[in-house]
């Protein structure tokens, strides 16, 4: 669409120009496979957004521990107690 018009700062779209322009409408058939294509977008945003605050959770409640010395990760990957820690506290 070629919008032409008169002024300086800003073009201005007037009613006999935009009379004179096709608009495209879809099928029905081509909506509703749009349709059904952003809903499947949108359900794994929801599904993400979902994930990231339960990792949220799961890094708050791990970090202080791990920062703490509580737990620590063994080469092998695995997170184990700190068992030592653990019993220094209890004697205390």
């Amino acid at each position: 669409m070629k919008i032409t018009g008169t002024g300086t700062t800003q073009q201005q779209l007037t009613v006999p120009t935009f009379k004179k322009e096709k608009i495209l409408v879809p099928t029905v058939h081509k909506m509703d496979e749009f349709t059904l294509f952003f809903n499947s977008v949108f359900d794994k945003i929801r599904t993400n957004n979902s994930q990231i605050q339960s990792l949220q959770q799961t890094r708050d409640t791990l970090l202080p521990k791990l920062m703490s010395g509580a737990l620590r990760v063994s080469k092998d990957g695995q997170l184990r107690v700190n068992t030592l820690k653990n019993k220094i506290k209890t004697r205390l």
